[in-house]
């Protein structure tokens, strides 16, 4: 009998692998080279997702795929006595969906070449605390590091948008 978790982690993981099933069925429908991208990265993806919610399932696998980082630094933290409140772990993972949703958001509102340099400047200052400058170096860095490999060497169109 498979047990349901009540953790974000399983939830999170559930919610991944429906998102991936998603973009694998419609890049199916694309041509053959314009599903190459997606397939290339969703399939091996989606393998070890169902693999991390097997994982979670079985005790024994547990044991054999010893690689949960966010579980070991749960317990490292609880040997040191610095455990967060079950509410601001809650908090965190709510705040992970809801930047993978907004980035969808944006990504269909403005396009690919817009959204992802915002996005790498918003995590940059809001999650990874760092100065607004670093920020701003790393979204012009990601900008032009994806408009030359994407635009002018693969010379990929990216699929509309609403605005641009």
């Amino acid at each position: 009998m498979i047990r349901i978790p009540r953790s974000g982690n399983f939830y999170f993981t559930l919610g991944f692998l429906i998102f991936l099933l998603i973009v694998i069925i419609t890049a199916a429908n694309y041509g053959k080279k314009a599903a190459l991208f997606p397939l290339t990265i969703g399939i091996p993806t989606l393998i070890l997702v169902v693999i991390e919610l097997v994982r979670d399932q079985s005790s024994k696998l547990s044991s054999v795929f010893e690689t949960d980082f966010f579980r070991m630094k749960r317990q490292k933290a609880e040997s040191e006595g610095k455990t967060a409140p079950e509410s601001q772990r809650f908090s965190k993972e709510i705040k992970a969906i809801l930047t993978v949703v907004g980035f969808f958001i944006l990504l269909m509102t403005v396009g690919f070449l817009v959204s992802t340099p915002f996005f790498v400047f918003c995590y940059t200052i809001f999650f990874a605390r760092e100065a607004w400058w670093k920020g701003l170096l790393l979204a012009a860095g990601t900008w032009v590091f994806v408009y030359l490999v994407f635009c002018v060497l693969m010379e990929i169109q990216f699929p509309w948008s609403y605005i641009f």
